[in-house]
């Protein structure tokens, strides 16, 4: 009887350290996808403002062209 105990209690020390080692890993993976976020949001921010100066440029071309039809 007394070796089944012991058994199960180190069936059951290996199963806390594997959960413990799942736990870390999952941690650790939240922290990266949190990272990743964080940059894919900033590369959205930036697509935003680089299309936004874009849009602005292309304004100005038009306005140029008006005006340069204008006084042709």
């Amino acid at each position: 009887m007394n070796a089944l105990i012991e058994q199960l209690r180190q069936k059951f020390a290996q199963q806390d350290a594997r959960i413990s080692s799942l736990e870390r890993n999952n941690s650790y993976l939240l922290r990266r996808l949190g990272e990743v976020y964080d940059q894919l949001d900033s590369f959205e921010s930036d697509t935003e403002e680089t299309e936004n100066i874009a849009g602005r440029v292309k304004a100005e071309i038009r306005c140029g062209k008006t005006a340069r039809d204008r006084t042709d």
